[in-house]
């Protein structure tokens, strides 16, 4: 019959008890930074070296100063410097070893910074929005 050949079809082949079942190959994603990667960034990857973090918000807003007000909280995780414009970063001297950028815009973080300090990190591997999957 017809339907009993195409059961078997799909019917795994058997498999002696003594045979060690095949392992899955892994796959481990390139995490390395952008360009030329430096010593930071592979221990940054390597998890030896907290990540440096750019948060993308504006202080003066409530909401920015809740955020602000919650980073002690990861300090010894992650490094953050936080600003809303290019001059807010620039003054930090960890502008260059930032690994993160992430975009606060409930707390009116500009979006455009991200493209000002763009050339400024190029240890960057990582862009978050924390509106990413938040619906309304």
């Amino acid at each position: 019959r017809s339907d009993r050949w195409a059961r078997a079809a799909f019917r795994a082949p058997a498999r002696s008890s003594l045979q060690p079942a095949a392992a899955a190959p892994v796959v481990v994603p390139r995490l390395w930074p952008r360009g030329g990667a430096s010593a930071r960034s592979y221990a940054t990857v390597a998890g030896n070296m907290p990540p440096v973090v750019a948060i993308i918000a504006d202080t003066a807003n409530p909401n920015g100063k809740a955020l602000e007000a919650l980073l002690p909280e990861i300090d010894g995780k992650a490094s953050c410097i936080i600003g809303n414009d290019v001059a807010n970063f620039k003054a930090s001297p960890k502008l260059s070893e930032v690994d993160v950028i992430v975009l606060a815009v409930f707390a009116a973080g500009n979006p455009a910074v991200i493209n000002d300090i763009w050339s400024l990190c190029p240890n960057v591997r990582w862009i978050h929005s924390m509106a990413a999957g938040v619906d309304t």
